[in-house]
């Protein structure tokens, strides 16, 4: 005759097992979706890195003086350029550091100029050099001059 009781035990053990396979599997299916996210994270922060020297190169470009009107078209081309790659680069959270002006900031600015008397109250007198933040992580901070604050 069958065990009523022990055909109810296996069916627990057996759900029991089945919940426990489903915990981590969820857990399997949560970490693989955050490993993707982070591989992609990765990869952005790489390709982002990677076009800095070239954001440098075009705005040293846009500093150049115009000698003719010829000049004046190149550059504008050069600043659409610029502003397109920007622009495609915000996309994945990427963004100059606006520094002019701004209080003084050693997490986002790298001063390499001004008053060395230990002032706290300093602002970015000039930038030298765009710093770029990837989301909320500084990629390169702003290179800039600082002074004291009016």
């Amino acid at each position: 005759m069958v065990d009523l009781e022990a055909i109810r035990d296996e069916a627990a053990a057996d759900r029991e097992a089945m919940l426990r396979l489903s915990a981590e599997f969820d857990n399997y299916r949560k970490r693989v979706e955050r490993d993707r996210l982070s591989q992609a994270s990765l990869a952005a922060a790489r390709i982002c890195e990677a076009m800095i020297p070239t954001l440098d190169s075009l705005d040293a470009a846009l500093t150049y003086d115009l000698q003719d009107e010829g000049e004046g078209r190149i550059l504008d081309g050069v600043r659409t350029t610029r502003d397109q790659l920007l622009a495609t680069l915000a996309r994945e959270g990427f963004h100059a550091i606006e520094s002019q002006g701004a209080p003084f900031d050693p997490a986002v600015h790298d001063a390499v100029a001004g008053p060395s008397d230990g002032s706290d109250n300093l602002v970015v007198a000039s930038v030298l050099r765009t710093g770029y933040r990837l989301d909320d992580r500084v990629i390169r901070p702003s290179m800039v001059v600082v002074d004291h604050a009016e």
